[in-house]
């Protein structure tokens, strides 16, 4: 067990080193002018986020740690990355769905689009979605109460931000109890557009610990430079 742990805190802190990196370069390089250019006044690249925190679900296991560690995520954003952030936290399905498509909505070509979610994640035919506080214990609901996160992350790439990170903290077992694979389906970030980036809070197809990943990320995010 104390192996794993190691191993699990080592794999944590790749991921979040990789995504740190990504959003710190993406930050020098869309602000910087080029050689062939002069420097100009610009209006600087606004930075927003969303972050998804659920634990209380009606029917599903309950989480105990999703809407802490995504707190903690986003007091990390904006208190010392300087994000607009937008913070859903125990949503029901409709809503959910509604304040996510605000958020898209208010996204402008050029900025930085950073997204967190923690809580229960399934994939299903190769798909990966993300669960609401009502979502109940029927794969057949997937399509009309779920949020697919291609379709989440093609709407953003839509409104053409500079950048964009998603970060999947919620690599857990199928909480439907139906048989399938574990974990989150690979994506490829290159289905959506130039400056994305993908992480997962564990290796495609297996499960995460709880309350890892977002402990590192945020430590990263707090270190001077970041």
């Amino acid at each position: 067990r104390k192996h794993f742990l190691i191993v699990m805190k080592a794999k944590a802190k790749s991921f979040v080193t990789r995504s740190i990196i990504f959003l710190a370069v993406l930050a020098l390089s869309t602000n910087a002018p080029t050689q062939s250019e002069p420097a100009k006044s610009e209006t600087p690249t606004r930075r927003l986020a969303l972050v998804i925190g659920i634990n209380e679900y009606s029917e599903l296991p309950k989480l105990n740690q999703s809407v802490t560690d995504a707190w903690k995520v986003v007091d990390a954003l904006k208190d010392k990355a300087s994000f607009k952030v937008t913070a859903l936290m125990d949503k029901r399905s409709k809503s959910l769905k509604m304040e996510v498509e605000d958020f898209i909505d208010s996204i402008q070509p050029g900025d930085t689009v950073v997204i967190y979610y923690a809580g229960h994640g399934i994939q299903s035919q190769g798909r990966n979605y993300i669960l609401p506080s009502d979502f109940p214990r029927d794969s057949s609901k997937l399509d009309s109460m779920a949020l697919p996160v291609d379709d989440l992350l093609q709407r953003v790439a839509s409104h053409s931000p500079a950048m964009k990170l998603l970060v999947m903290d919620a690599c857990r077992n199928n909480p439907l109890g139906t048989a399938g694979p574990p974990g989150l389906a690979q994506m490829d970030p290159t289905a959506f557009g130039v400056g994305t980036r993908i992480e997962f809070a564990a290796a495609a197809g297996q499960v995460a610990r709880d309350g890892l990943f977002a402990k590192y990320f945020t430590l990263e995010l707090i270190k001077p430079g970041s």
